[in-house]
């Protein structure tokens, strides 16, 4: 059964990337080999995919505070402490309970270990579709030692007759809402907010393929729009996403804005799927206020 393969993944993802030979590599080597760990082990590889690329980009060009390139226990210091954040996503992978069944699913128990503290499952239910899509879903509220307060979402696929399938989860929000479906893109998508004052997304989405769902990750469009976004402008915290419409809204921020509150204007984006990501295809924004007028850029 598909829960048995992935909780034993991330098991092993979990043993062989924490434990034993792994602590005596190099850190590079060990996040390297713990980045491939945790796209076996989690339910979001394009996600971890993403993230490792930007890290190492960011890592490529940071500086210290004399805007000179890190020495090495500066530049091992950040690689140590992304190892962390790596290992945090395989014991959330491995905080799973293997092959719940749908009495489980519907029922009050968290289906997860990571919050641990004081977990509840404030909703749960199933989502269903006259395409003959049929989705449980659990959310849970509690605490983790790691992460403080938070909030988790677990998805299935009950559709047909088979057993239910684990779709995907994630424990990385404070505020979770229930999911959606868009049968006309086969999109199935949870939308939540990350803590701090950024008040970034958490939202996880997938999409049918051939009957499997596959992850689309959220993250990497977010270059593109600040490439095209005027000079001195930015989207600097979460987005109020539409993924029925593949679309996108924001505030804007000027340089020199208090991060509480966004004075350069909003902006609509549009976007289209390629491969395994959300690309920016559209963005429309209006600089200034409600009464100026929107351009495209």
């Amino acid at each position: 059964m598909r829960y048995r393969k992935l909780l034993g993944i991330a098991l092993v993802a979990l043993a062989t990337a924490v434990g034993g030979p792994a602590l005596a590599q190099s850190p590079d080597a060990e996040l390297a080999a713990k980045e491939q760990a945790v796209q076996s082990a989690t339910a979001r590889p394009a996600t971890w995919a993403v993230r490792a690329g930007e890290f190492r980009k960011w890592l490529a060009g940071a500086t210290d505070a004399e805007r000179k390139p890190l020495d090495a226990a500066a530049r091992a210091g950040h690689v140590t402490d992304q190892i962390h954040t790596v290992d945090k996503e395989l014991q959330r992978a491995a905080s799973i309970y293997p092959a719940p069944s749908v009495f489980a699913m519907l029922g009050d128990q968290c289906l997860a270990r990571w919050l641990s503290m004081d977990c509840r499952v404030p909703m749960n239910g199933a989502l269903r579709d006259p395409d003959g899509t049929h989705i449980l879903w659990q959310l849970q509220a509690g605490s983790s030692e790691e992460d403080g307060i938070g909030m988790g979402a677990m998805l299935w696929d009950a559709s047909g007759h088979a057993e239910p399938r684990l779709i995907g989860w994630t424990f990385e929000g404070v505020w979770m809402e229930t999911p959606r479906y868009s049968p006309e893109h086969q999109l199935l998508w949870v939308s939540g907010r990350r803590a701090g004052t950024g008040n970034g997304n958490a939202d996880m989405l997938f999409q049918r393929r051939g009957g499997k769902w596959v992850e689309i990750e959220l993250e990497s469009w977010r270059d593109d729009l600040d490439r095209r976004l005027p000079k001195g402008y930015g989207a600097w915290h979460g987005v109020e996403y539409d993924l029925t419409s593949l679309a996108a809204a924001t505030e804007l921020w000027k340089d020199g804005d208090p991060n509480c509150c966004a004075g350069g204007g909003r902006a609509d984006l549009r976007f289209e799927i390629a491969g395994t990501s959300l690309k920016l295809k559209d963005l429309s924004v209006q600089l200034g206020g409600p009464d100026k007028a929107w351009k495209d850029y």
